[in-house]
């Protein structure tokens, strides 16, 4: 008899919103346990309290532990978003609970869309110490998994929230095999120097931005690369062809800042972003970023290149804090000001070479080409 390789699909929804008795969901998830031939699982479940995901995470816990040969799962485990629910889930935990080495089977491919991973500190029942994300980590076999931390051939990484089990991300850049291509972080705290400089031999691109309208100063300012780390990456990570930091202005242009990022010598693409000083409006951070300055300032990174070096071609200046106009979230005074304020400046080296080699560059206002097509109008 040939063999079946089974994918399906298990969604379900709250209780409120399903007719009396056991759930067709449910009684699939008691159906598929210990079944040889199941390959690919998504699962979909809407929960409004732990009670009513428990119902369905106990059968479909006890379903990954006996299907062996399980290679792709899905999930998302969500409240739900829309309608007339106006509160976020509560405190209580919602997830698999796995513990004592409880695991998963070895999958090929994992996609935890929506899931509520646990926190011993954040969540009420979470049944291990620390967090699950460790747990999976640390207990589950990545052998076979695409994304594995473990696999070598991982490339990029991108995070933005070091709010949320920051442990557990430095611990990534600094356990991940040592050959990241891009890196992309909020903050230095969250990856750390070291965290870095491991990927030295292969990091081409690094961003480590975060919006002012999320930090403000002085905390904005903490969060950027430090003189003395901006150093030590540049001195250990040679093949860097783009980057992407916040730069603070303290009272004057940050030459030293500068000299370091013009020495970079496979640089290529340089974004900076400073600082508008949302926090008071009535003082905004000086010097200002004007057409002139950002003239000024890419003449003084083009004449910092290292001797016969031509890398450098662009550099993008900001002087900026987010602002969502759309979003339904009411704005507050300062956040109009900064939009209003904000700068934007392309600098490029001419394309045509004999120009390139005379040094000539233009310098480009997004806002003001903006501007003038709506006169045009």
């Amino acid at each position: 008899m040939p063999q079946v390789a089974l994918s399906t699909m298990i969604a379900a929804s709250p209780p409120c919103w399903q007719p009396p008795g056991l759930s067709a969901s449910k009684q699939n998830l008691f159906r598929l346990q210990g079944n040889d031939n199941l390959r690919a699982l998504d699962v979909r479940i809407t929960y409004f309290e732990a009670a009513n995901s428990q119902e369905m995470m106990r059968p479909l816990k006890r379903l990954l532990m006996s299907c062996p040969n399980l290679g792709r799962l899905k999930l998302v485990i969500a409240y739900p978003s829309g309608g007339c629910v106006v509160e976020g889930p509560s405190r209580q935990y919602y997830g698999l609970g796995f513990q004592d080495g409880e695991r998963l089977p070895s999958l090929e491919e994992l996609a935890p869309t929506t899931y509520p991973f646990g926190d011993e500190r954040r969540t009420e029942g979470y049944p291990e110490k620390g967090t699950e994300i460790h747990y999976w980590a640390s207990n589950m076999d990545w052998s076979l998994l695409f994304c594995s931390p473990k696999l070598v051939a991982l490339e990029v990484f991108d995070h933005y929230d070091d709010d949320w089990y920051p442990e557990a991300i430095q611990s990534f850049y600094l356990h991940v095999p040592a050959a990241l291509r891009s890196i992309s972080t909020t903050t230095l705290k969250t990856v750390t120097l070291e965290g870095i400089i491991r990927h030295a031999d292969t990091l081409e691109e690094l961003r480590i931005h975060q919006a002012e309208a999320e930090a403000h100063q002085p905390s904005w300012e903490s969060g950027a690369v430090d003189l003395a780390s901006l150093k030590r990456i540049q001195q250990e990570c040679r093949k860097i062809a783009t980057l992407t930091l916040d730069v603070p202005r303290s009272g004057g242009w940050p030459y030293a800042a500068f000299d370091v990022l013009a020495s970079f010598p496979a640089l290529r693409e340089l974004e900076i972003w400073f600082d508008i000083g949302l926090c008071d409006a009535d003082r905004p951070v000086k010097p200002y970023v004007t057409i002139s300055a950002a003239r000024h300032i890419f003449e003084y990174l083009l004449s910092g290149r290292p001797s016969g070096s031509s890398q450098l071609q662009t550099v993008t200046l900001h002087s900026d804090a987010p602002y969502w106009p759309e979003s339904g979230w009411l704005q507050s005074p300062e956040s109009y000001w900064a939009h209003y304020n904000s700068t934007l400046f392309h600098c490029r080296i001419s394309e045509l070479d004999d120009e390139a080699i005379l040094g000539l560059f233009s310098v480009e206002c997004p806002k003001v080409a903006a501007a003038e097509k709506r006169q045009k109008v």
